[in-house]
């Protein structure tokens, strides 16, 4: 019997053997491009059903062994082309199937990850998913990925925190939904979900960045998702030829310049005589600090800046900025082969930004990312990457802005000057100043850096047992290691006394993110419907871990080190936080013949985070799409190629911070106080939105989308006042609620396609509307900087500025004084102003009625001075504006001619206002560009007195609430590419033998600005409000680049 068993189990096997030589074959072909019939390397063709596939080589060339003898399905992808499913049958050992593909122009074949069950054909999405490719990212490589998106996808705002190197963007999606809490939206890296924004990532890293804007599409991503998410994929070994090695060097080097500078007072108000000497109000000559105001003829004690200084006078803001240098250079090696590609990639860049004397900002990136197919069911995948950056920081030592100090410096004093030798300026050039002179500190031995060390990865592994179901596993981590190290050495100078004795800090944190995931997928097709259903568990831990280390009285000079102070003066803190979270969902998708789709999830989400009483939330999405197009009875096929509605109802929130649910306390000497009270109901915000979507494609030549989302961001976070018998000050609660609206618009198109050229153009429309709905607390005032300009209450648009309005038509008069409009003008700066009967605005220094005032029913006014608005129950406070644009566009032109590429990129804000802080504070000193009133007609002329009216004490006031419309021209490339053949005909032989392609080129960056804006420049963000508080500014960049392949 076992001898039988054993003879049986033989013949089978020998019989299997046999069948699998004699039924397997080969397929094997060559890809080309349509239109120009040239070869493509790097194709993929993949066998559906026996899950085989392989690569194009360098002559295009494909082949893929042992295939079952059968009928299938052959799926021809590559980057820019348009996707192709090929039917094979396949009866003897060899079949050829040679492919045609067309170029995907506008995009139409794209296949995004974020936020749907699986890899998905843009044709197919339920709701907005935008994509930037690899294309667009090196036409114009940002020096950061944030900024990368800048003006490439709808309703995208990506505002610079700052003009420093280094620094990075706030991004908001669909405007700004939450009151108290973060904007920002969730960023992944290869799988990796981030603690932070992916700011040490270098963009020529970059394989394509994928934006999913609002809940509706976002809900896959839980409780975090409420901002959208930012998906970013590097790249890796598998876009190149089969068995091919690639090695790339790009060399990038151009310099750094200010495209905008602000207005300053070249012109004085002090006495002086015929020889240029100051003089005192007694008419003695002394020295510029003790010279008196030259007070206008008619007293009143009313002065001019209409003098030009005596002597020589010097631009200090030119001596401040100086044009500085930026390179970045970028070597990568892969290779793609049957089984295993890999990319390793090295780059290093240097932006020393505009400011003399400072080095900027140095990053060194290393990247590796390999795939390798252990067998045909089990395939797995790791992505690596290290940073390291340095920065130092203009404001050196923790002292007050530079930018500041730079605006409040007279013309006639030299900055620069070197005071006694010592190789440093004076700290205080001029008794009359109040601020540092920002120079000293830059040229002293003071320091501030910023040390960053990132290291982000993530291991991926997908098992296919059968071709109906998979599973796979995801491991990430993300760890962030930042110093800070603040440096006064002893003896160091400023005006406010208290760091002659130095002062030293250095402040560290590590941020750690930890994710994994466990996802079984099921695919089935039943006939004419596509099935497909996840089932996913989730688990992230997150810890944070900082220390504070810092002193004030140096015992030894010259030394870097909290040793060095004195132990009385020494201080010493730290932090920790440690954050867990689960998170289990289930996703389906519903495919009937490709033109009715259906999705649906649910989620369920629990976190550390939230209150104890509510520790698990559920979120879920209903999306479907209908593309109409492919209905039998369409009438257009060749004309509109693609119709497609959509609709999406989703909803994701946004955590509390790690404190908000706990009871807190200030510890001070021999006291605890209380804070705030703990919350055991808080919950995360909970957004619901609604998206409704077009998408429209004609002759394969344009492709339209159109969007509007509709968001109502419920349990808003906020910190409410409790009242005094509670104990603690405040408690965080549920207790708001915002609404949005957004409309938007991407249109993309083929203007012009030959065999050697081709125009293609696109843009990008976008609108908002945001409002407070509800909210559970007094009316309050909050902003930055000093400047609380925006006022949030129920009902009020969520942006909206207030404070003080100088009147500038006779209605805003009190009621009263209306009947007495011959009492009032309106002057050249748009303000009404009391003039008394007869008078003009222009009267005031020929009638010397400057410095006098006159009563109008019972109201007195200062002659020729702004007039605060009053409503009828006596208060000035108002609304002066609104930061919400009206609308944003761009507009794009990419245009090919052999090998030559032109690339512009214009992008554009249309109204909303910007709270100008760096104009409003050089009032107070006189010091402002508009202050000068030299070269004015005379009936034009203002005194100081004028300019201190509209200072106000820097409170908020609308003359310094300006229109922040501007038009950008972000970005400019042009480009030439050369072959191997071409360089083998220009050069010979032997160079075309050693390199596959070189390019050369130009970059621009922020090359210029239209505006009307009177600062640096209106595209400017402080602490998360657009408020300009003396930023660093934003600056051009021109560079040339050189990319040399092997």
């Amino acid at each position: 019997m076992l001898k039988k068993l054993l003879a049986t189990m033989i013949a089978m096997f020998l019989c299997g053997v046999g069948m699998a030589f004699a039924q397997t074959g080969t397929i094997s072909g060559t890809v080309t491009d349509s239109q120009t019939g040239e070869v493509i390397p790097g194709v993929n063709v993949f066998v559906v059903g026996a899950e085989r596939g392989s690569a194009t080589n360098a002559e295009g060339q494909y082949t893929i062994e042992n295939v079952p003898y059968g009928t299938y399905r052959l799926r021809v992808t590559f980057i820019g082309y348009k996707r192709k499913t090929v039917e094979v049958d396949l009866q003897s050992s060899e079949e050829t199937v040679n492919i045609a593909l067309e170029q995907d122009v506008l995009g139409m074949d794209q296949v995004v990850v974020t936020g749907v069950i699986s890899e998905t054909a843009r044709e197919k999405t339920t709701f907005s998913v935008e994509q930037v490719s690899t294309d667009e990212l090196d036409k114009a490589p940002a020096i950061s990925a944030t900024a990368a998106l800048q003006g490439k996808v709808a309703a995208v705002d990506v505002v610079q925190s700052s003009g420093l190197p280094g620094s990075g963007s706030s991004i908001t999606l669909r405007g700004t939904g939450s009151i108290q809490g973060s904007n920002q939206p969730l960023y992944i890296v290869d799988g990796a979900i981030l603690a932070s924004e992916p700011t040490d990532l270098d963009p020529q890293d970059i394989a394509n960045i994928e934006v999913v804007k609002g809940a509706a599409a976002a809900s896959l991503y839980g409780s975090r998702a409420q901002n959208g998410i930012i998906n970013i994929t590097t790249k890796r070994g598998d876009r190149g030829s089969l068995g091919d090695t690639q090695v790339q060097f790009t060399t990038e080097a151009g310099i750094n310049e200010l495209h905008n500078t602000v207005e300053t007072n070249q012109s004085h108000w002090f006495r002086t005589n015929s020889s240029g000497d100051w003089l005192d109000a007694g008419g003695n000559v002394v020295g510029f600090d003790a010279a008196a105001d030259d007070v206008y003829p008619g007293g009143n004690n009313i002065s001019f800046a209409d003098n030009p200084y005596p002597g020589q006078t010097y631009d200090n803001l030119a001596r401040f900025f100086d044009p500085g240098n930026t390179y970045r250079n970028k070597l990568s090696v892969s290779q793609n082969l049957e089984k295993t590609n890999f990319m390793i990639s090295a780059s290093n860049t240097q932006e020393a930004g505009v400011i003399t004397g400072l080095e900027g900002y140095s990053r060194n990136s290393l990247r590796f990312n390999i795939d390798h197919d252990v067998s045909s069911q089990l395939k797995l995948s790791a992505s690596t990457g290290y940073a390291n950056s340095e920065r130092d920081d203009p404001s050196v030592g923790g002292m007050p802005n530079p930018f500041f100090g730079l605006l409040f410096q007279y013309p006639n004093m030299d900055l620069a000057a070197d005071r006694d030798g010592d190789g440093l300026p004076d700290v205080q050039p001029t008794q009359r100043i109040q601020e540092e002179n920002p120079l000293y500190g830059i040229r002293s031995e003071a320091e501030e850096t910023h040390n960053r060390s990132r290291i982000t990865g993530s291991i991926n592994g997908t098992f296919q047992p059968v071709d109906w179901f998979n599973l796979e596993a995801n491991l990430s981590y993300d760890r962030l290691d930042y110093k800070d190290v603040d440096y006064l050495p002893l003896g160091f100078e400023s005006i406010d006394a208290g760091t002659e004795s130095g002062f030293y800090s250095r402040y560290n944190y590590i941020d750690n993110a930890l994710n994994a995931s466990l996802t079984a997928s099921f695919i089935k097709e039943f006939g004419d419907l596509a099935t497909q259903t996840r089932f996913r568990v989730l688990y992230e831990d997150n810890s944070f871990e900082s220390t504070t280390a810092s002193g004030d009285r140096f015992i030894v000079a010259d030394t870097k080190s909290l040793g060095a102070i004195h132990p009385d003066n020494q201080d010493v803190n730290s932090y920790l936080q440690e954050i867990r979270a689960r998170g289990y969902f289930a996703i389906t998708n519903l495919d009937y013949k490709d033109r009715y789709i259906l999705d649906l999830m649910v989620r369920r989400d629990g976190s550390s985070l939230f209150g104890s009483d509510e520790r698990w939330q559920t979120y879920y999405r209903v999306s479907g799409a209908y593309r109409i197009s492919e209905e039998p009875w369409w009438f257009a096929p060749d004309i509109i190629n693609e119709f497609k509605l959509r609709y999406s109802l989703g909803t994701a929130g946004a955590r509390p911070d790690f404190e908000a649910q706990y009871e807190t306390f200030s510890v001070g000497v021999g006291s605890i106080n209380k804070q705030t009270l703990g919350n055991a109901e808080l919950k995360p915000e909970f957004t619901t939105e609604q998206e409704f979507g077009m998408e429209l494609g004609i002759m394969d030549q344009v492709y339209l989308t159109v969007v509007y989302a509709q968001s109502t961001i419920e349990d808003q976070l906020l910190n409410v006042p409790l009242p005094s018998y509670y104990g603690y000050s405040s408690q965080w609660q549920n207790a708001g609620t915002v609404e949005t609206d957004t409309w938007e618009a991407t249109l993309d198109a083929t203007v012009l396609r030959t065999n050697d050229m081709t125009l293609n153009i696109g843009g990008t429309f976008d609108m908002t509307d945001q409002t407070i709905t509800k909210f559970n607390l007094p009316a309050y005032r909050v902003g930055a900087g000093g400047y609380n300009a925006f006022y949030n209450r129920e009902g009020e648009t969520f942006g909206a500025l207030y404070g003080t309005k100088y009147i500038t038509g006779y209605d805003e008069l009190p009621s009263a004084v209306q009947g007495n409009q011959d009492a009032f003008d309106i002057n050249d700066d748009g303000y009404l102003v009391f003039v008394g009967s007869g008078n003009t605005y222009q009267d005031g220094i020929s009638d010397q009625l400057w410095g006098t005032t006159g009563t109008v029913a019972g109201n007195t006014y200062d002659w020729g001075m702004p007039i605060a608005y009053v409503d009828e129950e006596g208060s000035s406070f108002t609304k002066i504006g609104s930061v919400v644009p009206d609308f944003n566009f761009s507009f794009n032109t990419n245009f090919n001619y052999k090998g030559f590429n032109a690339f512009m990129l214009w992008d554009a804000q249309i109204g909303g206002d910007i709270y100008n802080g760096t104009a409003q504070w050089p009032y107070r000193e006189f010091l402002a560009g508009a202050v000068d009133q030299q070269g004015k007609a005379e009936g034009n002329k203002k005194p100081i007195q004028y300019y201190s009216t509209l200072y106000n004490t820097n409170a908020v006031n609308s003359h310094f609430v300006e229109d922040a419309t501007y038009l950008k021209l972000r970005e400019v490339s042009l480009t030439y590419s050369m072959g191997r053949s071409t360089l083998s005909n220009v050069f010979g032989d032997g160079v075309g033998s050693i390199f596959r392609e070189v390019s050369v080129g130009v970059v621009g960056r922020n090359l210029l600005t239209f505006t009307g804006y009177s600062g640096y420049d209106p595209d400017v963000i402080s602490n998360g409000y657009r408020i300009d508080n003396f930023s660093y500014p934003t600056y051009r960049t021109y560079t040339g680049r050189i990319t040399l392949e092997f």
